[in-house]
């Protein structure tokens, strides 16, 4: 937020400012885009950020930077959409958990400064398959597979999600009935 607040503020003015953090994540090509013609300015403005940014983190976590953790800061959380009913609703989501990335990063994770530098963008499912054996094949998503609070399956992945671990997208019907919980059977009134 420091480095955006010193090069895009005079710019753009503090009120057209206030209404960008609250929008798309600023992306870095942007940012050398708009200084291509004078490098020194920007290395002049980075340099005041990066010296602001560490003040600001001093007073809010501790003045030894070795201390520091991205995850920290930058946590997820799964809100559940009746959470916002009351307190006691918030017991529906999952999280927070601690999380890398940013917006630039290979491990999307995008925040708002302006929102304690929460996730808001970020993978929702992540599957590699292996088209030679399709039993091999891996994925995850956030949360867990069933969408019942207090189900065993409700945030059962979320763990594996965040750490970037995986379980067994099973292909076959002989794989699938060696590997099976329990069955659910739907039958017609």
């Amino acid at each position: 937020e420091e480095s955006l607040k010193i090069i895009l503020v005079p710019l753009i003015g503090k009120e057209l400012f206030d209404m960008y953090l609250t929008s798309n994540p600023f992306e870095l090509k942007r940012l050398f885009k708009i200084y291509e013609d004078n490098v020194k300015e920007l290395e002049e403005n980075l340099l005041t950020a990066l010296e602001n940014t560490i003040k600001v983190l001093s007073e809010k976590f501790t003045p030894d930077v070795n201390k520091w953790k991205w995850g920290d800061l930058h946590k997820v959380i799964l809100a559940h959409p009746f959470s916002q009913a009351n307190e006691a609703a918030k017991m529906l989501n999952i999280g927070p958990f601690k999380i890398g990335g940013d917006s630039n990063t290979l491990r999307n994770g995008a925040y708002s400064p302006i929102n304690n530098y929460e996730n808001i963008v970020g993978p929702s499912y992540r599957q590699i398959h292996d088209l030679s054996d399709w039993d091999k094949s891996i994925g995850v998503i956030p949360g867990g597979q069933s969408g019942l609070p207090f189900h065993k399956h409700y945030k059962d992945l979320m763990k594996l999600w965040v750490r970037g671990k995986y379980i067994p997208l099973l292909y076959t019907k002989e794989s699938i009935s060696k590997n099976l919980e329990g069955t659910f059977k739907l039958i017609p009134n």
